[in-house]
């Protein structure tokens, strides 16, 4: 790989980590207005946050990112939604299961379920997010 090639992949990812922090803190937000101020259940709060992060992700990610302009909106929003429901199942669930370990009672505070958000939403946008957008939705045609 050409270094210029090893510069682009570089700011590429780092593009990709801007955008999924952004939706990221978009996401964790909503979590927390619905889980603390509107009584939201937890795993619904973080369902909903998700939802509402990956939209902000998908439109940095299109226009910004991985610059999909000239790429069929339709197969970019067909790809992006399968890649997406893998990352809100992944989210929701292992968020899920990690505010239960780390709260170590059924009753679970807003702490648990942030800090379990912050751990599997780092392995989710490092793992899968960015990984799948970049070679399955966003994939750049030869």
């Amino acid at each position: 790989m050409s270094s210029k090639r090893t510069v682009a992949s570089i700011a590429e990812f780092c593009k990709a980590q801007i955008s999924s922090l952004t939706a990221t803190l978009v996401d964790f937000a909503v979590t927390a207005l619905l889980f603390r101020f509107c009584g939201v259940y937890y795993v619904w709060s973080t369902f909903l946050g998700s939802v509402t992060g990956g939209v902000v992700n998908c439109v940095v990610n299109y226009k910004w990112t991985f610059n999909g302009n000239g790429q069929s909106k339709r197969s970019v929003a067909i790809k992006y939604c399968l890649v997406w429901g893998g990352s809100i199942v992944l989210n929701t669930w292992g968020t899920a299961i990690g505010a239960r370990i780390l709260s170590g009672k059924s009753d679970i505070g807003l702490d648990s379920v942030l800090l379990s958000k912050v751990i599997v939403a780092v392995l989710v946008a490092v793992l899968w997010n960015f990984l799948m957008q970049k070679y399955f939705v966003y994939k750049k045609r030869k």
